[in-house]
């Protein structure tokens, strides 16, 4: 008997956070696309300092494993570790450094990322 209350009062909860979720207003829906199908994209970056550690995001930009990130995020690094979505980790090294706080850095994946 309370397996079956609590599976019923699980069954509503989930129909009832569906029912909420169709109500939202169109630009926030647009809004919730673009997080889910960029989110796999987005990586988690720490990087060794001189002065302790910096961490931040990127995101990958080619499936070869370039990533797009903040230059402030891996400035006077001497060890960049990232973290994809997938929970993957890899070492990178930089590529590039432009003008207005923008980095390129690239890992080795071992097969294709998703961008």
């Amino acid at each position: 008997m309370i397996k079956r209350v609590l599976v019923s009062i699980f069954l509503c909860i989930i129909f009832s956070i569906q029912a909420i979720a169709v109500n939202y207003e169109p630009d926030e829906k647009i809004n919730i696309s673009v997080y889910e199908r960029i989110t796999p994209a987005v990586v988690s970056i720490e990087a060794q300092t001189e002065d302790g550690m910096s961490s931040g995001t990127g995101c990958i930009i080619s499936k070869s494993g370039l990533i797009l990130t903040g230059f402030h995020v891996i400035e006077g690094s001497k060890d960049i570790d990232v973290t994809t979505f997938g929970g993957h980790m890899y070492k990178a090294k930089i590529i590039a450094k432009f003008e207005r706080d923008l980095a390129l850095i690239k890992i080795e994946p071992k097969k294709p990322l998703v961008t």
